[in-house]
């Protein structure tokens, strides 16, 4: 090629001409280095047989390797013996200790059961097939985590079983509380336990004693709060809903005889936020309808003294608005209250107009 185009380019068929020269040199190069490359990766793969004589990868990329050198392909015989020689060195490097980490790994996970020993045995299974694979620096890393991983679910046994301990006593403790379902979720926790399911033995115990602790909580405060029930029915005595909110507290009452005690806070807690959001509208309304009847009665006076009388149908009307806001006030009706208030000072602007 170098040739034919010399003779229209000479410039450019000399750096054909470079550029093969180049080529041959560096394959004669490498023709001198493959060989070394070549003797060197035997003497690795051969090392790493008599460790383990069963592998069969390395052996497998250096006869690849001697077959693209009889195919004169230097470049992929020179990449496939330096693949060899890796693969012989993990070998050598790692089998043996991956082996023994293996064998400590089988003896830690001896004592487990249930779900821990599952997972160890997914880990094992692992590190096991890193081996069959013959890449044992894998399988060293997998199994040398696996006593770490024993010694922390040991931990974490322990723990469980402390916990259980302690939502048993806590039960045994338990005074005037139905214990029902949470001596069932003890003996799941205990069963758990027995099963080498520490973490769900420990979720149940966690669910008994935080349980116990909210209803023993809720007892006491529904206790103290009972202690008031005097005071909290002079809040609706005389009130329109009077009679509703005493069936409320009748049903709290019925669910504290239950032992209802959690579902009896919450409604306590219901039933006197509704009470104090109630009086706060009472307190609005009550500073509002004294404003009106501060109003009213100086707009009586200067009726009085224009001349329109008691008797006069619109001053009639707007007195009879104001009581009824009193009376509706007083009972609590605090919607009725504000509607009389509203009609009331549409009547006062109205007498304002005829003075």
């Amino acid at each position: 090629r170098a040739n034919e185009i010399g003779w229209t380019d000479f410039s450019e068929g000399m750096k054909l001409l470079d550029s093969a020269e180049d080529d041959i040199e560096r394959t004669l190069s490498l023709s001198k280095d493959i060989i070394d490359i070549e003797k060197d990766s035997e003497r690795t793969v051969i090392d790493s047989e008599g460790i383990a004589p069963r592998t069969e990868r390395p052996r497998k990329a250096m006869n690849q390797g001697k077959r693209e050198l009889e195919l004169g392909s230097l470049r992929e015989a020179e990449k496939l013996f330096r693949i060899a020689k890796i693969r012989a060195l993990d070998i050598i490097e790692h089998w043996e200790n991956a082996e023994i980490a293996i064998q400590n790994a089988r003896e830690a996970i001896t004592g487990l059961r249930g779900s821990d020993l599952e997972r160890m045995q997914s880990l094992m299974r692992a590190a096991e097939d890193e081996m069959d694979n013959e890449s044992p620096g894998g399988a060293l890393i997998i199994a040398q985590a696996i006593p770490g991983h024993v010694e922390n679910l040991g931990e974490a046994m322990s723990a469980a079983k402390s916990k259980v301990e302690d939502a048993k006593e806590m039960l045994s403790r338990t005074d005037g509380l139905d214990t029902t379902i949470w001596d069932e979720m003890l003996s799941n926790a205990t069963q758990a336990m027995e099963d080498g399911n520490g973490s769900m033995a420990r979720g149940l115990a966690d669910s008994i004693i935080r349980e116990i602790t909210a209803t023993e909580e809720a007892k006491s405060s529904m206790q103290r709060a009972l202690r008031q029930r005097k005071s909290l029915r002079k809040r609706w005595e005389g009130h329109i809903q009077e009679n509703e909110w005493e069936e409320k507290l009748q049903e709290i009452l019925d669910d504290t005889k239950s032992e209802k005690w959690r579902v009896a806070l919450e409604k306590m807690e219901t039933l006197t936020s509704d009470l104090d959001a109630i009086y706060a509208a009472q307190e609005d309304a009550e500073e509002l309808l004294n404003f009106i009847e501060n109003e009213w009665k100086d707009t009586r006076n200067k009726l009085e003294s224009c001349g329109i009388g008691p008797q006069d149908k619109d001053r009639l009307a707007c007195e009879s608005e104001v009581s009824k806001a009193r009376i509706a006030l007083n009972s609590g009706d605090v919607d009725s209250c504000l509607k009389s208030l509203g009609k009331s000072d549409e009547l006062m602007e109205r007498l304002r107009r005829r003075f």
